[in-house]
């Protein structure tokens, strides 16, 4: 089984806690989001004691599932998941794909990994141009569409859409380039090509190798 994505994830980790040092500064690129929507409240999920969600989320899994619930060739599921609303189960559908633990996890692409969390998914556009993608935990987290060596690490909501790309955590943040990078923060969104957000709320990195280190 390939392993590439374990040093990418590594170096994710590094650079995220790097640039939260420099978070908060602001930045002459930093531009404000607008109607940016106001604090998640938790509350908890309907049929669940100990199952808590966000409320405003932007989507839910019900989108990104895998096509099949079956183990896929040479796959493997460690703890299996719930068997029904609100805690599902497990699936890694992708060949040599793994799911860890936790709930509601689904490993659709090839050698993809995810290693615990709620309701999170790796299911990308193709399996030629989607492989290799991790998410750590946390929930509602999705590597997706051409995501190819992508990484969610941690966090909530969170979506990475192109090759090469991540987010270490944080709230409703999304990266949509290649070789983009978003540390961490609130509705941040990183869509110019290498791009890099460090944190901070509302922020948007547009151009080719645009940083903003944080704030708002």
């Amino acid at each position: 089984m390939r392993v590439r994505f374990l040093p990418f994830v590594a170096s994710v980790i590094t650079s995220g806690t790097l640039f939260s040092a420099c978070a908060g500064g602001g930045s002459s690129v930093t531009q404000s989001a607008g109607a940016v929507p106001s604090v998640a409240q938790r509350g908890p999920v309907a049929g669940s004691t100990d199952r808590q969600a966000h409320s405003n989320l932007r989507r839910t899994l019900s989108e990104p599932t895998c096509s099949s619930s079956a183990l896929g060739t040479g796959a493997f599921v460690g703890g299996p998941g719930g068997t029904g609303a609100p805690n599902f189960p497990n699936v890694a559908d992708g060949q040599y794909s793994i799911v860890g633990g936790g709930s509601g996890n689904n490993a659709c692409d090839d050698w993809a990994a995810i290693a615990g969390g709620f309701d999170n998914a790796v299911s990308g556009s193709g399996a030629t141009t989607a492989y290799d993608g991790f998410i750590g935990g946390g929930e509602y987290n999705l590597v997706t569409g051409v995501d190819t060596d992508s990484a969610v690490v941690a966090g909530s909501a969170n979506t990475v859409s192109n090759a090469e790309s991540a987010i270490v955590g944080g709230y409703l943040n999304t990266v949509s380039s290649e070789f983009g990078f978003l540390g961490g923060g609130k509705s941040n969104t990183v869509s110019g090509s290498a791009a890099v957000i460090g944190g901070g709320l509302g922020n948007y990195a547009e151009g080719e190798y645009a940083t903003v280190p944080g704030g708002y």
